[in-house]
């Protein structure tokens, strides 16, 4: 029963992110913005077809101009392995060290021999989703968040605006790291040695191959915060034997993880001497030395109405405009894909409501510790940014990509939330109370943020407005109505059903394409 039961979550999850990516099994596509090519490269120009306006989205100028191209050039053009030297770049340039191009990571080497680049990226953009997924319900699963509660967690995060965003960015290989990290580390917890020791060996070792080493010390830091926030809560449970508790699992994760990197030497030690050479670590390394001193504790204007404009991407993607959509202008305040943090109406709703069963659970109140934080880290806000920020490597990394982190605790969270709502001998009228307070403020958030949109002078911004309040009253109706039914006795496969496939048709709609 247990196997079935395994199976048919996986056979889901790989069936939600052929979902997304329906168009590269069923009509021989693939994922790629070339169409950007027509306005890049003055030779392509000439060649372009008579119906193009304008690339779809002008943010995809990185897989164009360096993704694609690199595997192109390693599995089917002139560079060969060990891939070290790109002589057709400028006079010439590394290649396996400056980590982005990747060549190592396993779900290359497995698709691209078998369908070419060109078709495979698409491939790997799948397998990808799907594995993002996989990954994120073992990890729950590993917690004790089982049916539908795991697997409303995992298709939060497979298809989370990070996920979705980045996904032709090497960002999201690395990201896969996550889920294998905490995974890794409750198995350590639990005493469960040698599983978790290759756990968080392979976490490294897939973190170093993905391409981003950035992103691979954030879910590094990030797992090594959970872990340490998991012993503390063991330590003030159990204060008697606490070296015992504390020794093992902190020994074995540090070595873990010193056996990852030197599994990954080979990719990590010629991005770390590139790194050196790096006008970007140089002024970032720079910035943060010159940076004028102000109290962690002052909050200013500006940076309330910053974390508020966070906020509301998250309740209502798209607000400021999204370049797919040709509203890149909205706002230029920052990158589309840096604040594209939507997990679905009815993950959010939930991951607000953990924090009313916090007391509930150890793992849970680690990762709600963990979600303020790269909450404080994405909105740059400074009781975080002037302390966390500024300690070595954190005062050189764009930590605004914390919002990985945060993606992924939020959808973790949901299914956690959802577990403890249907418990019936934990029925509460606080419970409702709750989720109806939360509710509302969203809602209200929502219609506040629907009159700028209905004021504006341009007929198109009024009816962008309208189109999203429309699926934000859709989706926030009916996750209110699921959750109503979940609290019933008999219908609680119904309600896990309805609200996975709930969550599941939020994310198809905003994220696909």
């Amino acid at each position: 029963m247990r196997r079935t039961g395994t199976v048919a979550a996986i056979g889901l999850l790989a069936a939600f992110a052929a979902l997304m990516h329906w168009p590269v099994l069923f009509q021989g596509r693939t994922v790629s913005a070339f169409d950007l090519s027509y306005e890049l490269f003055g030779a392509y120009r000439a060649v372009r077809p008579p119906d193009f306006v304008r690339a779809q989205n002008p943010l995809l100028t990185d897989p164009v101009q360096q993704f694609q191209a690199w595997d192109l050039a390693m599995f089917e053009g002139p560079l060969r392995f060990p891939w070290l030297w790109n002589p057709y770049a400028g006079c010439g340039s590394p290649l396996l060290a400056n980590s982005q191009a990747a060549p190592f990571f396993p779900l290359k080497l497995l698709v691209y021999p078998l369908t070419g680049v060109r078709r495979g990226f698409g491939w790997v953009c799948l397998l990808k989703m799907a594995l993002a997924g996989g990954l994120m319900w073992r990890y729950l699963r590993e917690v004790g968040l089982r049916g539908s509660a795991g697997l409303l967690g995992a298709v939060a995060f497979m298809a989370c605006g990070f996920m979705v965003a980045w996904l032709q960015w090497p960002h999201t290989s690395v990201a896969l790291a996550l889920p294998l990290f905490l995974w890794g580390g409750e198995r350590l917890l639990a005493q469960r040695w040698r599983s978790g020791f290759l756990l968080v060996v392979l976490a490294v070792a897939l973190g170093a191959a993905g391409g981003h080493p950035e992103t691979l010390f954030h879910t590094a830091a990030a797992a090594g915060a959970y872990l340490a926030w998991r012993l503390a809560d063991g330590v003030r449970e159990r204060a008697r034997d606490w070296r015992a508790r504390l020794a093992a699992p902190v020994g074995l994760f540090g070595a873990a993880g010193l056996c990852g990197a030197l599994l990954s030497a080979a990719l990590l030690l010629p991005a770390v001497e590139y790194l050196r050479h790096s006008a970007a670590w140089a002024d970032r390394g720079a910035q943060s030395r010159t940076a004028p001193p102000a109290p962690f504790w002052a909050v200013s204007r500006a940076d309330a109405a910053r974390a508020r404009d966070e906020a509301l991407t998250y309740l209502l993607p798209n607000t400021f405009g999204n370049p797919r959509l040709g509203t890149r202008g909205w706002n230029e305040r920052s990158n589309f894909n840096e604040s594209a943090g939507y997990v679905g109406i009815a993950a959010l709703g939930l991951g607000l409501l953990a924090w009313r069963y916090a007391g509930r659970s150890a793992w849970a109140r680690a990762l709600l510790a963990l979600e303020a934080v790269s909450f404080g880290f994405v909105t740059d806000w400074p009781w975080v940014t002037r302390t966390l920020g500024a300690l070595p490597l954190f005062n050189v990394a764009l930590n605004k990509r914390f919002l990985l982190v945060f993606c992924f605790c939020h959808a973790a969270l949901a299914g956690f939330a959802w577990r403890e709502w249907r418990r019936a001998e934990r029925r509460s009228a606080w419970d409702a109370a709750a989720a109806a307070l939360i509710g509302l403020a969203l809602l209200a958030l929502a219609l506040d943020r629907h009159s700028v949109f209905a004021r504006s002078p341009y007929p198109s911004l009024a009816a962008f407005g309208a189109r999203s309040l429309r699926h934000f009253l859709l989706f926030l109706c009916g996750s209110a109505a699921v959750l109503t039914l979940g609290r019933l006795a008999r219908p609680r496969r119904l309600a896990g059903g309805l609200l996975i496939g709930l969550a599941a048709l939020d994310l198809y709609g905003i994220h696909f394409d």
